[in-house]
């Protein structure tokens, strides 16, 4: 390792021609936006690389089966090219791989039965991730602003602290288990669906509460 680190910028191509077009554009915006990175990164470094490296378009795959004749099997990028912001386009090719492996051993080395039955099982989690990924990016650029996201992350650690094996939060679910991609997707739901019912019971109960003690105030007039 030589200790590098790589920094991204992920930008509309119109930003790319509008505001970084020549050398004295791209500092300018960095100075504007980034003063930070720029002097972690120094300007001989971010100009290189600004004139060597082109904008690249972000891509996500999504096809099925991923099977075909019993004789062919897409993996990796080929079945499930995703965004990168879940970090998880290498991890899901590696638990391809692990999938595979259990599936051979589960159908005793039949390859054809094995192919068949891996495409039934992980186009569906395949989605999911890809699904996800873009999840992020939504979260990343716009809702890690709201109160509403930093008091429910606040509530998911608080909950996991005390209940780990039953409440498990969105990005520890995907990063840090084997739990199934579109079954990550249906336990989020159901956290979901449970703290909205509880904040609405909540509410009732403060509103009715209030009512009786207003009523009970009244009466006594």
């Amino acid at each position: 390792m030589d200790k590098t680190f790589t920094t991204t910028l992920f930008a509309p191509f119109e930003l790319f021609k509008e505001r970084m077009s020549n050398d004295k554009d791209v500092l300018q915006f960095f100075e504007e936006y980034f003063p930070d990175a720029l002097k972690e990164i120094g300007t001989p470094a971010l100009l290189e690389t600004f004139n060597r490296v082109k904008p690249q378009t972000l891509i996500s795959v999504k096809c099925e089966p991923h099977s075909f004749a019993g004789r062919v099997l897409l993996m990796g990028d080929a079945a499930h090219a995703m965004v990168p912001f879940y970090g998880q386009g290498m991890n899901c090719g590696f638990e391809d791989c692990l999938v595979l492996s259990e599936i051979l051993d589960e159908c005793e080395d039949n390859i054809a039965k094995t192919l068949e039955t891996y495409s039934s099982r992980r186009c569906q989690d395949a989605h999911s991730i890809i699904d996800l990924a873009m999840y992020n990016y939504q979260e990343l650029k716009d809702l890690v602003n709201h109160t509403s996201y930093k008091l429910r992350k606040k509530f998911d650690l608080f909950a996991n602290r005390w209940l780990p094996n039953t409440w498990i939060p969105l990005y520890s679910m995907v990063t840090f288990t084997r739990t199934p991609y579109h079954e990550v997707i249906e336990i989020r739901k159901w956290q979901d669906k449970f703290l909205k019912k509880t904040f609405n019971l909540t509410l009732l109960a403060a509103v009715t509460g209030g009512a009786f003690a207003v009523a009970k105030h009244l009466k006594y007039l």
